[in-house]
């Protein structure tokens, strides 16, 4: 199913689908890292997923390639690890998160 990507960390993605997906699946990931030829692949376990589409996803098992040149690709774009639970939380708490740090 083809989906954009909102937000990316090493422990996972949050994306946007045509379609809901059910919280709890597996599901294969195939994408590349913008602005570089990098195939990652990996298998994501839906951790939360709303009506519109949008979802959370853990990476469960990543190639270490992949975690190699991801984590290489963040590191480039000063993406911190600290910002891997943002990633991962729904919009609405994500938010909150965020404002409870200031």
């Amino acid at each position: 199913m083809p989906a954009i990507a909102l937000d990316l960390s090493e422990q996972g993605l949050a994306l946007q689908t045509t379609e809901p997906l059910p919280q709890g699946q597996k599901v294969p990931l195939h994408f590349v890292l913008p602005g570089t030829s990098h195939l990652v692949e990996a298998t994501g376990e839906v951790i939360w997923a709303d009506h519109d589409g949008r979802a959370g996803i853990f990476f469960s098992d990543l190639t270490p390639a992949s975690r190699s040149h991801l984590r290489d690709w963040l590191a480039k774009r000063g993406i911190k690890a600290k910002n891997a639970v943002r990633v991962l939380l729904p919009p609405h708490r994500a938010r909150r998160s965020s404002h409870a740090a200031h």
